[in-house]
């Protein structure tokens, strides 16, 4: 005959459990404890054991230790690591934009990182985004969002990754951050010699020398126009053609060149000002201007703009180069 007894306890990162057997037949009894303990780097089990004639003890421990995921630093883990691999981000400020990582450019600092199947750790001494223990061979999809970078004028080159991980090493992935620019300016309707803000006009960007659209606008209530994400570079402002004619207005200037330069903030052009007129008060025919306007500088965000009405005098041309 045997009676038998036991009972266990789950702690924080650890199991306790303890036995008791006793065997009348034979006179003997048996007694048995266990505590397992996991640790960062390891899962510990420490047990004891007891019968009549023997006592006996045991310790284990199992665990990984992972080199090579940049500045010295060494993952621990308490699950093993062998014939795994893993994947190490480098998210840099991009300013030339040219995709590669040079020694003038610095990194930039990530809070989140979608993957398949992976954690992502974020470590405060330097911005590598480490994720280890993948699969080895297995293809894991990388994904990125604009609004967790931590300057609103930042934008991922690329915001789909895939990458197949190598077994017992760690895979480097550069991920350019390109700083863009922001424009603003005003749209005002010519009437009597005085200018009011105009809203839902759409204002249309294009690299210079060229037709694409690359990005575009609409003015607000009071004119005011504004846009942030042009990538350095080249660009011509104008109002759109087709609107312009449905509304039967001409707007001076017909475009507006500027430039966004480089910078690790993103470069700011608030020169992007319009006077709409319309056609039958701007021409007496079809070759001679009556009017022209000068535009000065303008505060953004304002409803009236400096104009100089001059009669009689031709306009010297219709696009200014601003840079």
């Amino acid at each position: 005959m045997t009676y038998k007894a036991e009972i266990a306890k789950r702690i924080p990162l650890g199991y306790l459990s303890g036995s008791y057997e006793r065997n009348v037949l034979f006179d003997d009894h048996f007694l048995n404890i266990s505590f397992k303990y996991d640790l960062p780097f390891a899962r510990t089990n420490v047990s004891a054991y007891k019968s009549k004639n023997k006592i006996s003890t045991a310790v284990s421990a199992q665990g990984s230790l992972a080199f090579g995921s940049g500045n010295g630093s060494v993952h621990t883990s308490n699950n093993s690591s062998l014939s795994k691999g893993g994947i190490l981000l480098y998210p840099f400020l991009d300013v030339n934009q040219n995709g590669i990582f040079d020694s003038d450019e610095h990194m930039a600092r990530l809070s989140k990182v979608g993957i398949n199947g992976g954690r992502a750790i974020f470590n405060e001494n330097d911005s590598i985004v480490r994720i280890p223990e993948l699969n080895a061979f297995a293809t894991y999809s990388l994904s990125f969002n604009d609004n967790d970078l931590p300057n609103i004028a930042w934008r991922f080159k690329n915001k789909i990754y895939q990458v197949i991980i190598d077994p017992n090493q760690f895979k480097r992935v550069d991920i350019p951050v390109i700083p863009v620019g922001e424009v603003s300016g005003m749209v005002y309707r010519e009437k009597d010699n005085t200018l009011k803000g105009t809203g839902r006009i759409l204002i249309k960007f294009y690299k210079r020398n060229s037709s694409k659209v690359v990005a575009e606008t609409l003015s607000e209530s009071d004119g005011y126009i504004y846009f942030l994400g042009l990538e350095p570079g080249e660009y011509i402002a104008s109002i759109d053609s087709v609107q312009l004619a449905n509304l039967n207005l001409e707007a001076l200037p017909s475009g507006i060149d500027f430039s966004i330069k480089p910078s690790d903030n993103g470069d700011v052009f608030d020169r992007i000002d319009f006077v709409l007129h319309s056609k039958q008060n701007k021409f007496v025919n079809d070759r001679t201007p009556a009017s022209t306007t000068n535009i000065g500088n303008s505060a953004v965000g304002k409803n009236k703009l400096p104009v100089q009405v001059k009669p009689d005098e031709p306009a010297e041309q219709n696009r200014i180069n601003l840079e």
